[in-house]
């Protein structure tokens, strides 16, 4: 009977110091502005439905060698971990990869909705949010508490991942984690119309008085010359 005993014990012991079963969660890579998913190293992408308000984005072909991120993270890290760690994952086949791509096409287009013909980038990163969670967890991946998503965003794909998140409270609870590279969290003068363009002139202004000057100055030497 203390065996019996001794051995419950070491059973529960056992079963409250397991390790959690890693949870693969799939990465949305989000482009900044005057981009587009060949920023991760997209050599070629298919769109579902509306380009403009695509329903879906799928990776075609990846750019192969150092600087094509997805490629590069892929190689190294995803090939080596599946199939134990990442269920239907295949090294040859770029659908269900775990990592997926958002298109915001136009790229300079509104954060926020502002008609039928552009919902906005928030709004495109939401349909493209819920269509991986859909995929990877199923109809039901609402009802999942496993079933979640990690953001990257790079530049405007940072605010553009703010606005999903606060707009979609379904989504926000289905998000693990928001990483953001050069994220343009308090503005840019570059995504303001007629701003931009003044900062963009003030920008050249001195450089092409350098331009000019270096241009003038070797006229004259020229002229000098041909006059002895």
């Amino acid at each position: 009977m203390k065996r019996y005993h001794l051995f419950s014990i070491i059973l529960v012991f056992l079963g409250l110091n397991a390790q959690e079963p890693y949870r693969p969660y799939p990465i949305i890579w989000c482009h900044g502005l005057w981009s587009s998913p060949g920023t991760w190293g997209v050599g070629e992408w298919e769109v579902e439905g509306d380009p403009h308000n695509p329903d879906n984005v799928e990776i075609k072909e990846l750019r192969e060698g150092p600087g094509s991120t997805i490629w590069e993270i892929k190689q190294t890290y995803f090939d080596a971990l599946a199939p134990n760690y990442y269920p239907n994952y295949s090294p040859t086949n770029l659908h269900h990869i775990y990592q997926e791509v958002v298109l915001f096409d136009p790229s300079d287009a509104s954060i926020d909705y502002r008609d039928e013909n552009d919902i906005g980038r928030g709004w495109k990163l939401v349909k493209k949010a819920r269509e991986v969670l859909r995929e990877y967890y199923g109809e039901n991946w609402e009802n999942n508490p496993d079933a979640k998503v990690i953001f990257i965003g790079h530049s405007m794909g940072a605010p553009s991942i703010r606005y999903a998140l606060e707009y979609d409270p379904v989504l926000a609870d289905h998000t693990y984690k928001v990483i953001t590279i050069g994220g343009v969290h308090q503005g840019s003068v570059w995504a303001t119309p007629g701003i931009n363009a003044l900062y963009l002139g003030a920008t050249l202004y001195y450089p092409m008085i350098l331009l000019f000057r270096e241009i003038f100055q070797k006229v004259i030497e020229s002229e000098a010359v041909n006059l002895i």
